[in-house]
């Protein structure tokens, strides 16, 4: 398990931030479900807890989260 570096606690999962991206839903009238994202520019992989960013690389994410 991980330790965010800025709050200190324990998180399982990185929230992803895509900026400047399309992003695709199918809507049945009722419920959205997402598609895809679409031609995003700057990726960011942040702390669920205190929104600190970790890192902007999907690997590094994937190498923080291993501990």
């Amino acid at each position: 398990m991980a330790i965010c570096p800025n709050c200190g606690k324990r998180i399982t999962f990185l929230k992803n931030y895509v900026h400047g991206c399309t992003v695709e839903y199918i809507f049945d009238g009722e419920n959205y479900e997402f598609v895809n994202c679409v031609g995003g520019t700057l990726e960011e992989y942040c702390c669920p807890e205190c929104g600190y960013k970790i890192t902007e690389d999907e690997q590094q994410a994937k190498k923080f989260l291993k501990g």
